[in-house]
């Protein structure tokens, strides 16, 4: 079982204790991550986000800290808020996280607009992936900014955004952690392929 189900619900939907998905958002992510990674990587759920796909930063806040707390080695943020500058809040937790290794993988945000406009994908200390197309080209909808790091594919099952290229980098930078590779960026830098400049 790749899943470690510890009933951590930190979310206004759902029963106390119980991180059971009710949106499917989550589910798809898990899915991401395990086609991009071996059988060995455990995944451990934590509940942020209601029903309606709706996370607080104060939610999001409390779910990196308990990730923190529980060993996780990579922590997929596949949320973004928008027209908010850097919050101090989620900074100093990610931030928190980059100090003991942890790789905080962030989506972009699917609003075609500057990362610098919404958080977290406006915090350097996290890794901020951005959508691309099946051309290898910026997906219409996806985010751009200096902030961004890396792109990955963003459609998954007829829907696209940049969730599913977050998840998808996160499944192979826990892939690399399971393998023993600690110096991640470099090894993303080493066998990323170049794209250009127009994602930044």
């Amino acid at each position: 079982e790749r899943i470690l189900d510890k009933g951590l619900n930190l979310s206004a939907s759902g029963k106390e204790g119980n991180s059971s998905d009710d949106n499917g958002h989550g589910t798809d992510m898990a899915q991401l991550v395990a086609d991009n990674s071996g059988a060995y990587v455990k995944m451990l759920p934590i509940k942020i986000a209601d029903k309606d796909g709706k996370a607080t930063i104060l939610s999001a806040y409390a779910g990196i800290e308990a990730a923190i707390e529980q060993g996780a080695e990579v922590i997929l943020l596949s949320m973004n808020t928008v027209d908010l500058e850097i919050s101090v809040l989620l900074k100093s937790a990610i931030a928190k996280a980059a100090e003991q290794k942890i790789s905080v993988v962030v989506s972009a945000g699917n609003k075609n607009s500057d990362t610098a406009y919404s958080t977290p994908s406006n915090i350097e200390e996290a890794i901020i992936i951005a959508a691309t197309d099946e051309n290898k080209e910026k997906a219409s909808y996806s985010n751009y900014g200096r902030t961004i790091d890396y792109s990955a594919y963003g459609s998954y099952q007829n829907a696209g955004g940049t969730s599913y290229a977050a998840a998808r980098i996160a499944g192979i930078i826990a892939e690399l952690k399971a393998c023993g590779i600690r110096e991640i960026e470099q090894t993303l830098d080493k066998y990323a392929e170049d794209l250009g400049s127009d994602l930044l």
